[in-house]
């Protein structure tokens, strides 16, 4: 079975009698703080796409990159840019027809999928952590968890693909942005 992120889950989804939620660390850090660090996780994660899926659309990858750009933007100038959200959206629904093949009620896409299972595991973990990271740009609230659950996906990305590198470089974003989490 394909799940999103098997470390976090769901914002608010209970597992017996426990919630699931953003880490006080991350709830307590600086809005703009929370989004840049989310956005820093999607920008390191976001080239395993191509080894993932070589045939990836053209459109596709340019609304993930712009996304991860608008995104490091809008945190580093404090301004959320209006094409964030229209972007976030592109990136959600990449991340679920990637999964067609096991969900038939997918959204469809035309372009060929990621070729292998794992593949479009991967994809899906990439563009929910690219989403989460325009999502923490925006959101009030529930930016802490998207910022949380951004890093969870690129991190899952990473060990998927066996990347030591990406893995190492978002484990040191997460030693520097929030030292005294995990």
């Amino acid at each position: 079975m394909i799940r999103g992120n098997r470390r976090f889950g769901r914002a608010g989804q209970t597992f017996g009698f426990t919630v699931v939620k953003a880490p006080s660390e991350f709830a307590a850090a600086d809005h703009w703080w929370r989004a840049e660090f989310a956005a820093k996780c999607a920008q390191v994660a976001l080239p395993l796409v191509r080894d993932a899926w070589p045939d990836c659309p053209h459109e596709t990858e340019k609304a993930m990159n712009r996304s991860v750009e608008l995104a490091l933007d809008a945190a580093r100038n404090q301004l959320v840019p209006p094409e964030l959200s229209k972007l976030s959206l592109a990136c959600r629904i990449c991340a679920g027809a990637v999964l067609r093949p096991f969900f038939p009620n997918a959204p469809r896409m035309d372009e060929p999928l990621p070729p292998t299972p794992e593949n479009c595991r991967v994809v899906h973990l990439i563009a929910n952590s690219v989403a989460n990271a325009s999502e923490s740009v925006e959101s009030g609230e529930s930016a802490a968890w998207f910022a949380f659950q951004g890093y969870g996906f690129a991190i899952e990305a990473a060990e998927a693909t066996r990347n030591f590198e990406a893995y190492k470089r978002l484990q040191g974003l997460r030693v520097e942005y929030f030292p005294n989490y995990g």
